[in-house]
């Protein structure tokens, strides 16, 4: 069962503007009643507080990236069981 129901306007040729804004239909009506999220706290002389933070020099010291030797490497790493197996793949590499 489709049933087909035609339902004609009350007042002929009215156009309906923004139904595809569902955000402002689905909006309540009239003002907003809730207070603002954000409260100015303090008194209203609003000082400049720079004085009282300390200067912190942002920039860092940077050294280039080193590659450590293979045979420090390949020393530190342990395979297997309780990592005791040591340089078992370096006689596999040329």
């Amino acid at each position: 069962g489709i049933f087909t129901v035609k339902v004609p306007k009350e007042t002929p040729g009215q156009q309906f503007e923004g139904l595809n804004l569902l955000t402002s239909l689905l909006a309540p009506k009239g003002a907003r009643t809730c207070k603002p999220l954000i409260e100015e706290i303090g008194s209203t002389n609003a000082a400049p507080e720079d004085d009282d933070e300390e200067e912190f020099d942002w920039q860092i010291e940077q050294t280039p990236y080193e590659e450590p030797p293979r045979d420090a490497l390949c020393s530190q790493c342990g395979y297997g069981f309780g990592n005791l197996r040591v340089g078992v793949f370096g006689r596999l590499q040329v």
